[in-house]
């Protein structure tokens, strides 16, 4: 079995909404490579293996609201005293209907020949 996490290429501050200072933010020497869901699962399962890929929303509105604002990170529960946790609740689970979630989780397990 192999767990990977990796940042979401389809992250909706890259790909919706943009924003130049993220961008700067987002690529980093650190990661090497940047997958979607479709790119990740191809290259698992060209690799061998079975995928089952999840999306998972780490950011909160908050975060997005502050980088659009300032384009700086460091946002995360800014406005919580404005914010319930069921509006990010709903934020995130919006996001990862949409594939734009901020990061993907993958479990692969080999294929068994």
């Amino acid at each position: 079995v192999l767990i990977v996490e990796v940042p979401n290429i389809d992250d909706v501050l890259v790909s919706v909404y943009q924003i130049q200072a993220y961008l700067r933010f987002y690529y980093q020497k650190a990661h090497l490579y940047y997958f979607s869901k479709r790119t990740l699962t191809r290259v698992l399962e060209e690799a061998g293996f079975n995928v089952t890929i999840e999306g998972i929303q780490r950011y909160d509105l908050s975060n997005h609201i502050r980088w659009m604002l300032t384009g700086e990170p460091g946002g995360q529960g800014y406005y919580s005293d404005i914010f319930l946790s069921s509006v990010n609740a709903s934020y995130a689970d919006a996001l990862i209907q949409a594939g734009r979630q901020d990061t993907l989780w993958a479990i692969a397990r080999l294929k068994i020949k």
